[in-house]
């Protein structure tokens, strides 16, 4: 008999999930405590927010051989929004990579009750597994993490406190995934970018790729099929027992494990023929729209309709009975909660195995194609000097990138290795820090993360923080410039900022940006152990926005 919060855990050091970062927030907290006592097989590490946990988390997937997870409760997903709707849209993962969400409905821990399923299927396009019990919670984290590794994409996981506190039997099972593997950096396959050109080309890979996920939400579809003019449709979080109060009635029932992408087949096999079904869920009214607006592109007579109370809303069974004895059915004998058979399971895991890769242009051949278009740094650009510098060192590098200037011109002469949203630099860089060697230049390789001025007081700052604290071997090279133009964000006088960085416990040397003596200066910090900083000042170029 295992807790949620049991399962939970088990269930990622069962996956080979390596590294799990968080930010600790009921109801997941326990589950955290648990990985950071380390006796679950998984290095976890509380970070200062859940901006800096996603990155990390989809930042360490760039490796193979390296799982990962971020944990965060609902209103945590606020922080992480940008890299979720930027970097979760990338297909391009090399190690499977879960987001662990709490959710809190009530609310009864949290200042709100919001719900994520129609933002995050919106912007990020994440496919969105929902558990609803301790069993169902090891079984889906399982199936999650294997489908992110055949699918090179993340996958989320709902969890609610109900099942996560309460203790049932759970069928363990053996690790899936092999172990012991090198966690390597593959520069052909990449780089690892996101930005306005590669945009379409990550949201055609991710259509393609859901739909390769069609298998699996119809296996996890838990169905008591029935006559009759009325069904039922459930949201997983809702869980067995309530999928057997309305089995109790006679009433046709589907329970989902996925709250989006929708099984398309059950859903119609559900709806086809019948003159109403009622939707059950928590949050907001998600699946009674999506529902709608499947009936209507399916031109189904079925009216969807569903609690009809304020949202948002709690489901107990106290109020599942009462909605279920208003919709009809006659009540039976006392019906056990209907759970999903192992042939179910099996048929899920075997939806998973099918996975395969997509017919459309792999990865590194569109770079290789669109890279000629791509811009690149003036001709004697002392920034581009400073990548070079960067990158002829004798120790491989991993080169992290913010989205501005210094990103952007640096893929096309292959002097970046990684470019996503603001704020990924400093922790993707702290994650890849974890790298056993880069393929094409074996050696334990220097992980550097490059970030503009802006930057750093945009969304960088607290990522820096982060690699300070855990001390992680990073090179941060901050770039400042000076602007006689335009617009300027507050800004640290030189002093000051030198100053913050080094009360945040980080070895930081200068160095002006046109300086003959620059390479040198990069080979010294380089040189350095643990994390650190070189500051770079210069002049930005005429016409030039500022990194940022």
């Amino acid at each position: 008999m295992l807790t949620g919060h049991e399962a939970l855990a088990r269930a990622l050091a069962a996956a080979r999930i390596r590294s799990a970062w968080s930010f600790p927030g009921s109801p997941l907290t326990k589950a955290e405590l648990l990985l950071e006592a380390r006796g679950a097989g998984v290095s976890h590490h509380f970070t200062v927010n859940e901006h800096v946990a996603a990155s990390m988390a989809l930042g360490g997937a760039l490796l193979s051989g390296h799982g990962t997870a971020a944990m965060m409760k609902h209103v945590g997903v606020n922080v992480a929004l940008d890299t979720l709707a930027t970097f979760g849209m990338v297909n391009e993962l090399r190690s499977p990579a879960l987001l662990v969400e709490g959710v809190d409905p009530t609310p009864s821990t949290a200042q709100n009750a919001q719900d994520n399923r129609a933002a995050l299927a919106q912007l990020a396009r994440l496919a969105q597994l929902e558990a609803g019990s301790a069993d169902e919670t090891y079984q889906l984290v399982r199936l999650g993490a294997h489908a992110s590794q055949r699918s090179g994409m993340p996958l989320l996981v709902r969890l609610h406190p109900r099942y996560l506190e309460s203790r049932a039997a759970v069928h363990e099972t053996p690790p899936d995934l092999p172990e012991g593997a090198l966690m390597m950096f593959s520069r052909a396959a990449g780089p690892f970018i996101s930005t306005a050109g590669t945009y379409r080309y990550h949201a055609e890979k991710r259509a393609r790729r859901l739909e390769r996920l069609q298998p699996l939400v119809e296996a996890l579809a838990c169905r008591t099929l029935g006559e009759g003019p009325h069904a039922v449709l459930m949201a997983g979080t809702l869980g067995p027992a309530a999928h057997g109060r309305a089995w109790a009635r006679r009433l046709p029932t589907m329970r989902l494990g996925a709250a989006w992408p929708l099984p398309r087949q059950a859903l119609l096999d559900l709806m086809k023929g019948r003159d109403e079904l009622l939707v059950l869920e928590e949050g907001e009214p998600f699946l009674e729209r999506e529902l709608q607006a499947f009936a209507h592109r399916e031109w189904l007579e079925c009216r969807v309709r569903g609690a009809g109370e304020a949202r948002p809303q709690r489901l107990d069974d106290e109020r599942i009975e009462t909605l279920l004895g208003r919709f009809g059915g006659r009540v039976r004998a006392e019906v056990d909660a209907v759970v999903r058979s192992a042939a179910e399971w099996k048929a899920a895991n075997e939806a998973v195995t099918a996975i395969g890769d997509d017919d459309g242009e792999p990865w590194p051949l569109f770079v290789a194609r669109t890279r000629g278009k791509m811009k690149s740094f003036p001709a004697n650009d002392a920034r581009a000097v400073l990548l070079q510098s960067l990158r002829k060192l004798e120790r491989p590098t991993i080169i992290v990138a913010g989205p501005g200037p210094l990103g952007v011109l640096g893929i096309r002469d292959r002097l970046v290795d990684v470019k996503m949203h603001m704020g990924s630099a400093a922790p993707v860089a702290g994650a890849l820090a974890d790298a056993s060697e880069v393929e094409e230049q074996p050696g334990a390789p220097l992980a550097v993360a490059l970030i503009g001025d802006v930057n750093h007081y945009h969304s960088e700052l607290l990522g820096i923080v982060d690699n300070a604290v855990a001390r992680r071997e990073v090179l941060h090279v901050l770039v400042v410039t000076k602007r006689a133009d335009g617009p300027r964000t507050p800004v640290l006088p030189d002093d000051a900022l030198e100053a913050q960085l080094r009360a945040a416990g980080l070895h930081v040397a200068t160095a002006p940006l046109d300086d003959p003596g620059l390479a040198a200066a990069v080979a010294y910090s380089a040189s350095r152990h643990g994390p650190r900083v070189l500051i770079c000042y210069g002049a930005a170029r005429g016409g030039e926005e500022a990194d940022g």
